[in-house]
């Protein structure tokens, strides 16, 4: 053990005295009857270097170790292994068993006196009197200890037994003067009468609990196989399951398996120890209220005087779960507590045994009690449990319970989980959650069956469900009269739940969507995304996706982008991965960077579609990715290709052999892009393009002033959302305009150079073409010089070397009759390259 460092009280104590540091003197070891020394583990212990390591670190850092945890932990085994160990290397450790006799004072201090007689502490002037010592014994006791070169190690196993409180007292006053030359190690299955929060505020405290003290899955291997039972990786988890890593459990497991064979049925092994070791040292009031609570997995503040009638059940809870009888803290659930997995096996055992029926009726006040403090899923679990089918079925269709199971909450998933256990029935409820279940799992099939089933009963729940499923079958239309048709019922409610009524909006905005009503679309989607927040459901990722593409084809670029980006922040608080996002959010950022002319983000959002698995097979996003695709290479001079990517959608999508008809508005896109003017009309105003357009037709008639204007407009038009394609395919004559009007050059100030073109070209001939025409890869590789790529950049995008980028580059400045990149590029806009 390394030696610490002596306080500054003790320091000046000792130079005081001017007395050398005390040699300790190893005796003859204490009989084997003696309870002053570690006791050998009664069967074969697994090695547990980890523990002792950790308790090492522990009795070198920290005043105070309480190992506390329940019977048959394991605590006793591990501190006398370690204790064994540290007096075997010779250190100073004094060992404690306490007994029932030791709560008489003298009893305990003859105790202690012959545990620190083996360190030799008793000198004619410092030594422990017979009897109880007083406050001067204990002070040169201190003294005593304060003059080693090493701190002592006292370990007091199984304190639980000692319930004097002086006691306690005079250990306290011991460990306060002895400063750090005591370390006190003590095991029990309560927390010990010691200022134990004080302890843990100073930092002078170290606590391992069952928890710390469980076995992992090593560790069960090892005992199994020290019994010689074989240890299958299946055996190692169904032993873990049932015994949560209770040392005892794990060795009870061992000797019926090696008894009976790995095969044999391990119900019940435990039920003797746990019987006699635990349920038998409660009192009748804390064993009555482990009973009646046992056939509920969690016990939430104020279940457990709902199950027993005891207005102090809630308490009588706490209380054993601070004496480690086995009740447990839920993690992440405060003052939620449950039993033991073989603790309550025994209790429900007994309860079905000495009450039969008082299981169910438990379930039943357990389910009632859960629904009253909105706790669906529970009610719905408890429910089951007593065999209450319509209840439960009815909490779930008639309340919020079925938009979570079609929106795949949390709580809807663990409720559909109960659901699949409620037996086939003619009950209308039912029926509906068969459906609900079956979409939960994509079984179309099965999902219509019962709808079919359901002959539109309850009007709500089966309407908000056709909807859903008429929405994952690609059925727009009958989608958005469902949902209308819920809408109506949801209206005539009593006290409408707004997370139905979100549910209920994502699959109207859905079918709006591709109804081509872009207006009506952006309502419902805003109302299903406001509703879900804060839920972290999957329907919100979609609904905010789905609305940021509203908006960026309503030409709301900005908030189209703000949109796409709450998305991806509800994606990584979910956890979704990127290509379990859907691909319309890289469908909107296409869209986006194509209007603002950013042709490599556009590239690249394009690319990202092809790795996406949600929404991929909906003819919607299907259609629109070639229309995007088509306009990327038009806006990158590739009319060929651009005409073969439109002539894709020419005909009408088939989806499952049947005809799926294409938006509104994506109609409209292609029509406009087939026909070369860009983006078509948004409402009542005219679009960007159409202004230029208007521009070109009086700038061709003379009227130059009125061509001014309809510029001026769309320029304005175009700047709060950075509009920039319209500008890249206005005519010749419109963006030589721009340049030479000094008025619209400042306000088109904000467009990037390559859209305008070079300063002072004549408006009205087009470029020559180029003699020498540029192959289709040089000409990738001056678009990319265009967007102010570098050449590492482009070999990237292109997946060629960098050698080879740079011989096409060479070819280019040839071609062009050039000598520098930035002279390319402005050779390729005057001839209309880029």
């Amino acid at each position: 053990m390394r030696p610490h460092l002596i306080t500054s009280s003790a320091s000046a104590w000792c130079e005081a005295h001017a007395t050398p540091p005390v040699e300790l003197r190893r005796q003859p070891a204490p009989p084997p009857a003696s309870r002053a020394r570690p006791p050998r583990a009664s069967w074969l212990a697994v090695e547990r270097p980890e523990q002792h390591r950790r308790l090492s670190r522990s009795v070198e850092h920290a005043t105070v170790t309480l190992l506390r945890a329940p019977a048959g932990t394991g605590k006793t085994v591990l501190a006398a292994d370690w204790a064994s160990r540290r007096i075997g290397g010779g250190d100073p450790v004094a060992w404690m068993t306490m007994t029932e006799r030791d709560n008489d004072p003298a009893v305990f201090w003859a105790h202690l006196r012959e545990a620190l007689a083996l360190l030799d502490l008793s000198g004619p002037e410092t030594g422990l009197p017979a009897g109880v010592p007083d406050a001067e014994h204990l002070d040169l006791l201190s003294a005593r200890l304060l003059e080693l070169g090493a701190p002592v190690a006292l370990v007091v196993d199984a304190a639980d037994r000692l319930r004097t409180r002086t006691i306690y007292d005079q250990l306290r006053a011991l460990i306060e003067a002895a400063d750090d030359r005591l370390r006190i190690v003590i095991t029990s299955r309560t927390e010990p009468p010691l200022p134990i929060h004080r302890y843990r505020v100073e930092d002078r405290l170290t606590e391992f609990g069952a928890d710390d003290l469980a076995m992992g899955a090593d560790e069960v291997e090892q005992v199994l196989l020290r019994h010689r039972v074989p240890a299958s990786a299946e055996l190692i988890d169904e032993v873990l399951r049932r015994t949560e890593g209770w040392a005892v459990g794990v060795r009870l497991a061992a000797l019926r398996l090696a008894q009976e064979g790995p095969g044999v049925d391990l119900a019940g092994f435990a039920a003797p120890y746990v019987r006699e070791e635990i349920l038998t040292e409660l009192a009748p009031i804390e064993r009555d209220v482990l009973t009646a609570t046992a056939p509920v997995e969690e016990l939430a503040p104020g279940l457990a005087p709902a199950l027993t009638g005891r207005p102090d059940g809630d308490v009588v809870v706490h209380a054993l779960a601070r004496g480690n009888a086995f009740v447990c803290p839920v993690p992440g659930r405060p003052e939620t507590f449950r039993l033991h997995p073989l603790v309550r096996e025994l209790l429900l055992d007994e309860l079905d045994h000495r009450f039969p029926g008082r299981s169910a009726a438990m379930h039943r006040r357990a389910a009632a009690w859960c629904h009253t403090h909105d706790d669906l899923e529970g009610a719905v679990r408890h429910g089951i449990a007593a065999c209450d089918w319509r209840t439960a079925a009815g909490w779930v269709v008639h309340g919020r319970g079925l938009a979570e199971v079609i929106a795949g909450t949390p709580t809807g998933t663990a409720i559909a989980r109960e659901l699949r256990t409620i037996p086939e029935s003619g009950l209308p409820e039912v029926i509906a959650l068969r459906a609900a279940t079956a979409l939960l799992d994509h079984d179309l099939d099965g999902a219509r069956a019962a709808l079919d089933l359901a002959h539109g009963r309850p009007a709500l729940a089966t309407s908000a469900l056709a909807a859903a499923w008429y929405d994952a079958s690609g059925r727009s239309p009958e989608a958005l009269q469902a949902a209308r048709r819920a809408r109506s019922s949801l209206e005539t409610a009593r006290t409408p739940d707004s997370f139905v009524a979100a549910v209920v909006a994502a699959f109207e905005g859905f079918a709006e969507l591709r109804a081509g009503d872009l207006e009506a679309a952006g309502v419902a989607l805003r109302e299903a995304a406001t509703g879900t927040e804060g839920i972290g459901v999957p329907l919100r990722l979609r609904c905010l996706a789905e609305l940021a593409f509203a908006e960026a084809v309503g030409g709301r670029l900005g908030l189209a982008l703000e949109f796409a980006d709450a998305a991806e922040r509800t994606a990584k608080d979910q956890g979704v991965t990127a290509s379990a996002r859907p691909v319309v959010l890289d469908l909107t950022r296409a869209w986006v960077a194509l209007e603002r002319q950013e042709l490599s983000v556009c590239h690249r959002a394009l690319n990202r579609t092809g790795r996406a698995r949600v929404g991929r097979d909906d003819e919607t996003w299907r259609t629109t990715t070639v229309m995007l695709r088509a306009r990327l290479l038009r806006d990158r001079g590739e009319l060929g290709s651009a005409r073969r990517q439109l002539d894709q959608t020419a005909s009408t999508p088939q989806g499952g052999g049947r005809s799926v008809p294409i938006p509104r508005w994506l109609r409209d896109q292609l029509a406009a892009e087939a026909g070369g003017l860009g983006a078509g009309t948004q409402g009542d105003q005219p679009s960007v393009a159409e202004l230029l357009a208007h521009a070109d037709l009086r700038y061709r008639d003379g009227d130059m002033a009125a061509a001014r204007t309809e510029v001026g407009r769309a320029l304005q038009l175009a700047r709060p959302e950075l509009v920039r394609r319209p500008f890249a395919h206005a005519s010749p004559a419109v963006q030589s305009l721009i340049r030479n009007d000094a008025r619209l050059s400042a306000l088109a100030g904000w467009l990037s150079p390559e859209q305008l073109g070079p300063a002072g070209a004549d408006p009205t001939p087009l470029p020559q073409p180029v003699l020498d025409a540029l192959s289709t890869r040089e000409l990738q590789v001056l678009r990319h010089l265009a967007e102010f790529l570098t050449t590492e950049e482009i070999a990237a995008e292109m997946y060629i070397s960098v050698n080879t980028v740079r011989t096409h580059v060479r070819r280019v400045l040839e071609k062009l009759s050039v000598s520098r990149r930035h002279e390319a590029v402005r050779r390729g806009q005057q001839l209309g390259l880029v």
